[in-house]
């Protein structure tokens, strides 16, 4: 029995440095009195009912070390509300990242669709000046457009580079409008959701500060839900935007100059 009775204050100071409450640590011993009682006693007919018991109670310790149960709540008002303090400014921070990641991704496809739109437009102010030129039969080489001049085999090779690269730029200049665009609606949700945050931990000051100077807890099911709900979103939403990108496609190889320019000219 001595080696029996030199066993228990090991598991009390095991359980304390484990992170249990004294209540648990008590709880532990007593269950371990239990367990050490039955060693030598097992209940008569029965062994196994006992050891039921004992598994029972260590799963709903270890429920109430791991989550936050009504009955934890009740007991440790001020480490919960200091939790839900901990757990808001982490998503508020991850709120940060991604608007300085969604800002530099609006800012990036604003700044690609205004510059492939200025060189399509150049692009096609050649392509029109060139126009009349190629339609025309007669036009007598070399011929001078945008203050170039060019022999024939020059001109349609110049015009036909010109066609695809405006025609590359137009596909570019879009898609990047439209993720600017998408990027600028994501940061206003992410700005609410910061803010409405932001709310939420200002009110868990107050409550905390009423915790303190009272010892109660009120409305504990608003502030769960106000807390998730901030999580959930932190955790699901995406890092940028992400959206299809139309490609035009490239003219086969076995397309000649002269039909593709037409083609792409209306003539």
């Amino acid at each position: 029995m001595k080696t029996t009775i030199a066993i228990l204050p090991l598991f009390a100071a095991v359980a304390l440095l484990a992170g249990c409450s004294r209540e648990d640590a008590a709880s532990a011993v007593k269950d371990a009195r239990t367990t050490i009682g039955e060693l030598i006693t097992p209940e008569s007919g029965n062994p196994d009912n006992m050891l039921v018991v004992r598994e029972a109670k260590l799963k709903e310790r270890r429920r109430q070390n791991t989550r936050w149960t009504a009955e934890n709540i009740s007991a440790h008002p001020e480490l919960y509300l200091q939790q839900c303090q901990e757990d808001v400014k982490a998503a508020i921070a991850q709120y940060d990242a991604l608007l300085l990641s969604l800002r530099k991704l609006r800012n990036e496809n604003e700044r690609k669709a205004k510059e492939a739109g200025e060189e399509a437009a150049r692009l096609n102010r050649f392509i029109e000046e060139a126009k009349p030129f190629y339609a025309d039969e007669n036009t007598v080489y070399p011929v001078t457009v945008s203050g170039f001049s060019f022999t024939k085999e020059q001109f349609v090779k110049q015009l036909r580079a010109a066609i695809k690269d405006r025609d590359r730029h137009q596909a570019e200049a879009g898609p990047a409008r439209q993720r600017a665009k998408a990027a600028e609606a994501r940061i206003g949700q992410v700005e609410k959701a910061k803010e409405s945050a932001e709310d939420t931990l200002r009110s868990l000051d107050t409550k905390l500060a009423d915790v303190k100077a009272n010892k109660a807890l009120s409305d504990v099911g608003g502030i769960k839900d106000s807390v998730a709900g901030i999580l959930d979103f932190a955790d699901g939403i995406q890092d940028g935007v992400d959206i299809p990108l139309d490609v035009l496609g490239e003219p086969s190889a076995a397309e000649s100059d002269d039909a593709f320019i037409r083609k792409a000219l209306g003539l």
